[in-house]
């Protein structure tokens, strides 16, 4: 499409509706916001980090606030103007293939002006590839606000779409694409599993099936995979982009959702409506005092042992899943802070913060906390005139609190650093540098991983991205060189800030059961490379046998054959294909298996058929 006939409209930034924030400039924005701007956010509204600045901040506050707030992303960008990270220049500007007439761009007249006589824009209609450093190396070149401006515009040009119906000519490609970029706006998207049963079993037909691990992705992971896929999405049926976006949806819904409502919600899930009632009322997940059996049984006509069996049946059932719970994790860690106090203190707290819509008892969430696998640094003690009140030691609920940011950054990269916890903490939960470092020493499960003391990761955190990949990669071949393990994280990473240092992966490989890292850190070799098998989904495990039947090389059609006559979906082989750390692309169409060197006479006659058979590739 021709510039003059593109919808582009001017309005200088931040402008009213629009992000803050670019989401393509996340990483280097995720810095706690200034006491400033946290003074004036209104209660209950969960804001915290620069980055997350989208645009219903202006939904929330008034203009001037987040004008305020866009001269604190100005000057951080500037700041980082000169030295942006590879990650961040390398990511792509994408665009609406055929839809460019429909949807508005809006910049400031300077950017306008820049981007026209640079030719930018007129590369962006046409839908010719362009990435995030094109901006910046631009002729006229954009300066910081512009260059922020132009990220704005670009972004919210794609999110606008997800307002109205997809039109027919918009593909599945560029749809999923879409509701991606709206799911990574989500900074609670790192924390909700793909398992969680409020998201329904069918979820992504045709990528995941029951056998495969879907308990184990988040959706962020889910989100950044289709983002940065290499291969058109076409191939998946239609159902996963309406799943998807459903389950983006219901992770907003549940954000925002009271205390009580949560906690009905996930019993529901496992439990018909006279059971929910049942052990809601007999558990105090209602926010009331706990009723008794008999009590209960009265109510629903039943006997006092058939309520015990369904509060037991929920109780076990309950404890298996994996459930998305933000209320109840706020309402932990609000009583914390308040601790020491009365329980009435801390259930009228609760109310007045909107984290409940009455007054919840402490009691009520001590025990939902027990029976879904959340740590609690406070408990209820009955004082000797009789009052309960709520108890904790000051040092352990700031070892809760790191704990807490520690988990949560490890999401990501499955290891963090003292600086990242730094910068996300506040003046209550640490006191510098050292005191964080004191604080990380007297958790057992904390294992450093180099001699300074900066980088580490929790050894009992479950599904840990970064071990995955490197057993996944060892799984399918070993010994691999910690160089080509770092390639291998690089390809199945779900983080923007990129892949690890050879030597800390190697360090973290000493640190795993059933591998050996030799003295330089060069090699890292399985024990027992079949015990590392139960690490793989099965379509990965059929993948890798696939890949050595062929002698560790092969052409990605017949690659995709095989698969399917293992009954290997067509989406499902090209999700994996994308993403599988054990995967090496070695030309465009030629795979191999990580580390097994193949014949390079024989990869010359793959790469000859398979340009007779794409010649235009």
């Amino acid at each position: 499409m021709d510039v003059a006939q593109a919808n582009i409209t001017t309005a200088k930034y931040p402008r009213k509706g629009f992000s803050i924030a670019p989401l393509a400039l996340a990483q280097i924005l995720q810095i706690p916001l200034p006491e400033s701007l946290t003074t004036q956010l209104p209660s209950g509204y969960r804001v915290t980090h620069l980055a997350e600045l989208d645009e219903t901040v202006w939904l929330r506050r008034d203009e001037q606030f987040c004008q305020q707030a866009a001269s604190v992303v100005i000057a951080e960008v500037m700041r980082r103007y000169r030295s942006l990270p590879h990650e961040i220049t390398a990511q792509p500007l994408e665009h609406l293939t055929g839809m460019t007439g429909g949807v508005r761009l809006v910049f400031s007249n300077r950017t306008r002006n820049a981007l026209e006589r640079s030719g930018l824009l007129e590369r962006w209609l046409s839908d010719e590839p362009l990435c995030v450093g094109d901006l910046l190396t631009s002729t006229p070149r954009l300066g910081p606000v512009s260059f922020i401006d132009a990220l704005v515009g670009f972004e919210n040009a794609l999110l606008e779409t997800l307002d109205r119906p997809a039109p027919r000519q918009l593909d599945i490609d560029t749809q999923m694409r879409l509701v991606a970029l709206q799911a990574l706006r989500n900074p609670r998207a790192s924390s909700v599993m793909l398992g969680d049963p409020r998201l329904e079993a069918p979820l992504f037909v045709g990528v995941f099936t029951r056998r495969d691990r879907r308990d184990e992705i988040t959706l962020e992971a889910f989100a950044n995979r289709i983002v940065k896929a290499e291969h058109h999405l076409d191939n998946y049926p239609l159902e996963i982009f309406e799943q998807f976006r459903a389950s983006e949806s219901s992770v907003r819904m549940f954000v925002d959702m009271k205390l009580e409502d949560e906690l009905a919600e996930v019993v529901r899930v496992v439990a018909s409506e006279r059971d929910a009632q049942a052990f809601i009322a007999h558990r105090g997940w209602d926010g009331k005092e706990p009723k008794s059996l008999r009590e209960i049984a009265e109510e629903l006509d039943i006997s006092h042992e058939r309520v015990r069996q369904i509060c037991a049946q929920v109780d076990d059932q309950l404890g298996d899943q994996q459930f998305f719970m933000p209320a109840l994790d706020r309402a932990i860690t609000a009583i914390a802070k308040a601790a020491p106090c009365a329980t009435s203190d801390a259930a009228e707290m609760l109310q007045e913060t909107g984290t409940a819509n009455e007054a919840f008892s402490p009691s009520g969430v001590l025990d939902a906390a027990a029976v879904l696998g959340r740590d609690v640094p406070w408990e209820l003690m009955c004082h000797v005139n009789g009052e309960e009140r709520v108890d904790a030691d000051p040092s352990r609920v700031r070892r809760y609190c790191v704990l807490g940011l520690a988990r949560r950054a490890m999401v990501e990269r499955g290891y963090t650093s003292v600086s990242a916890l730094l910068a996300a903490a506040n003046e209550n939960e640490c006191r510098g540098r050292d005191d964080l470092r004191n604080i990380l020493e007297s958790i057992p499960t904390v294992s450093w991983l180099d001699a300074q003391h900066e980088m580490f990761w929790l050894t009992d955190t479950p599904n840990n991205a970064l071990a995955s990949a490197i057993m996944k990669t060892l799984a399918a071949h070993s010994p691999q060189e910690s160089c080509e393990l770092r390639e291998a994280i690089k390809r199945s990473s779900v983080s923007r800030s990129g892949p690890p240092p050879s030597w800390l992966i190697a360090e973290f490989c000493r640190q795993l059961p059933m591998l050996e890292v030799d003295e330089v850190g060069r090699f890292v070799t399985a024990h027992h490379q079949t015990a590392l098998e139960s690490e793989l989904a099965p379509t990965e495990w059929v993948m890798i046998h696939t890949l050595k039947t062929q002698g560790g090389v092969i052409t990605r059609s017949r690659f995709r054959d095989m698969c399917a006559q293992a009954h290997i979906p067509r989406a499902t082989f090209y999700f994996y294909l994308d993403v599988a750390p054990f995967i090496e692309e070695l030309e465009r169409g030629i795979y191999a298996l990580r580390g097994s060197s193949p014949d390079p006479a024989t990869v010359e006659i793959l790469i000859d058929e398979s340009l007779r058979l794409n010649p235009h590739r």
